[in-house]
């Protein structure tokens, strides 16, 4: 059997392609949420009742509301059979998706971020001996809904940019990082172990993005959902990303990019969100909604309109004639609150950030940081 034993810890470096092989499933997940000093919590998470129980039965009913109002589950998407092909190699994707996120967010520059989510610990699933992921619960809810439904109505423009913030030093944390968690079994060679492990994030968008208060009567984002992230051993181990609409790089397709390049992507994305949240904002107009005229459409389009579902043709194709960053430059005009310096300085940001071709992109977060929020 090709797995991992609690005490077989502490060997050579594992990596997206080593997790990739034969060591995705219950063992190696426990060995690895052991060396990462994964907390297992006595809760059972019961989702055909959509409750969860102690396994002290006198204790539910007090802690239920504790514990639900307290942590947020997260529960891999499937239960195929392992009696078959296609649910062997699901479950072994399940695994390695949570293995991912395991190793990133237990990275010791990650695990106390303040923008990233952090892993609570692991509980089980009545349903079978699946583990499920256990983290803090958002008290805003994630960024989409928080944006769209106006949770927070008193938040001012210095917020929204704050959050904004809060995402891209998310981003800098992970790009900045490397995995040196060890597995000696994973028959990895000594050259690769001594590689650099970097991390991208693959997939940034609203959803992935929480809301919490920060106790000072401001907000705190948080990125989370790490399961499709990706682990390279250098700058040229290829990586295959997910493809989320409209907050994909425009070069998008289904083969594999270099971790540079993805890098890149995640900047792409981190524009993107960013655009979200100030095309949403209340606080860039001072009456009505200001609209911007679109090359080769016959009439003006409001900025919020841009993001609705039937127009997600409309926004790939402004993708692909790489017409956001002109389009973020009028929007960061009406923002009347904000000096010439400061309106000059976010449409920088997003010139560097949606850019089409990579290159012309800003891989440094620091500088991007710095566009966003100049006393950071």
């Amino acid at each position: 059997m090709n797995s991992l034993s609690d005490d077989s810890i502490l060997g050579k470096r594992v990596t997206q392609q080593d997790i990739g092989n034969d060591h995705r499933d219950i063992i190696s997940f426990l060995a690895i949420a052991h060396n990462c000093d994964v907390d297992i919590l006595p809760i059972l998470w019961q989702p055909t009742l959509n409750v969860l129980g102690w396994g002290a039965t006198s204790l539910i009913n007090q802690s239920l509301i504790n514990v639900h109002t307290s942590f947020a589950f997260k529960r891999t998407s499937s239960y195929l059979s392992t009696n078959s092909i296609s649910g062997r190699d699901v479950s072994k994707a399940n695994f390695g998706s949570l293995i991912t996120e395991v190793l990133i967010l237990r990275h010791p520059l990650i695990r106390n971020h303040a923008n990233i989510i952090d892993l609570e610990g692991i509980c089980w699933d009545s349903d079978g001996v699946w583990p499920v992921l256990v983290f803090q619960r958002a008290h805003l809810g994630d960024l989409q809904s928080f944006t769209n439904y106006k949770y927070d109505q008193s938040a001012s423009l210095e917020i929204e940019l704050g959050l904004c913030t809060d995402i891209s030093m998310a981003v800098m944390a992970l790009h900045d990082c490397s995995i040196h968690f060890h597995l000696h079994s994973l028959n990895v060679t000594a050259d690769s172990a001594c590689h650099r492990i970097d991390i991208v994030h693959g997939d940034i968008k609203p959803q992935n993005v929480l809301i919490f208060k920060d106790g000072k009567g401001g907000l705190q984002a948080k990125l989370t959902d790490f399961g499709h992230s990706c682990l390279g051993k250098d700058e040229n181990d290829p990586i295959y990303l997910p493809r989320s609409r409209p907050w994909n790089d425009p070069n998008w397709d289904d083969e594999c990019f270099e971790i540079h390049e993805a890098k890149r992507m995640d900047i792409y994305s981190l524009g993107m969100v960013c655009l979200f949240v100030l095309c949403h904002s209340t606080h860039t107009w001072s009456s009505s909604e200001p609209t911007t005229t679109i090359p080769g459409y016959d009439r003006p389009i409001s900025f919020q309109s841009i993001w609705e579902e039937r127009n997600i043709d409309v926004f790939e194709d402004l993708k692909w004639r790489d017409l956001l960053p002109g389009i973020a430059h009028s929007l960061v005009s009406t923002i009347v609150s904000l000096d010439p310096a400061r309106q000059n300085s976010l449409a920088m940001f997003f010139s560097l950030t949606l850019a089409k071709k990579p290159d012309s992109r800003q891989p440094d977060c620091r500088k991007l940081i710095q566009l966003l929020n100049p006393n950071q």
